[in-house]
């Protein structure tokens, strides 16, 4: 990513929630700050996994949408489970550095939060917001391979899965995302988050 042109300009530490076997756990992280040495901007690189505005990995909120979208009869609530458990925190973090999870002491009061299905609904808004991202995405696709059938992947969504048609056109846009990301990570070898 850095260049002759840029310099870095400084970094902090970045806390990402990862889901594992239908556990919430903490990631720490940094994000680096760089300054453009010509024209003395700076800006933040998130890495591959991360979305801006966003603490969750991408690939659990990729994963719980998709499952979502792709099946009729799943609730916001049902997508938010793991093995029909309600999907938990652990509150442990992975010290990197450390290479390790923390225990947490005996004494350390246990943390009884759990997802909540209105998250589902925020990630599906998230997804549904990143239109210019989609059309780019799209773009590189169509010239890449201008033989993908993504182009003629016409599947409508459940009619129990919104009330108005902004809603619908939220979805229609996640489901075009998603199969967008795979067709991206087939050809690109890269996530289409990456780009931005």
């Amino acid at each position: 990513m850095p260049g002759l042109n840029f310099k870095q300009h400084g970094k902090r530490e970045r806390t990402f929630l990862i889901i594992i076997d239908g556990i919430v756990r903490e990631l720490d992280s940094f994000l680096c700050r760089w300054r453009c040495l010509i024209c003395k901007r700076t800006f933040t690189y998130y890495p591959p996994y991360a979305q801006r505005n966003n603490r969750y990995v991408n690939g659990d909120i990729l994963e719980l949408t998709e499952k979502y979208i792709e099946n009729e009869n799943r609730t916001y609530a049902q997508s938010v489970e793991h093995e029909k458990m309600p999907i938990g925190y652990d509150g442990r973090t992975f010290q990197s550095d450390h290479g390790h999870w923390d225990t947490p002491s005996p004494d350390d009061p246990r943390d009884e939060r759990f997802l909540v299905r209105s998250t589902m609904w925020k990630w599906l808004s998230d997804l549904g917001g990143f239109k210019k991202l989609l059309r780019k995405a799209l773009s590189l696709i169509r010239q890449k391979a201008p033989s993908s059938t993504i182009f003629r992947d016409i599947r409508p969504i459940a009619v129990c899965k919104y009330r108005s048609q902004e809603r619908k056109k939220t979805l229609d846009a996640v489901r075009k995302l998603l199969l967008a990301e795979k067709e991206f990570q087939k050809i690109f070898g890269q996530s289409i988050f990456s780009m931005v």
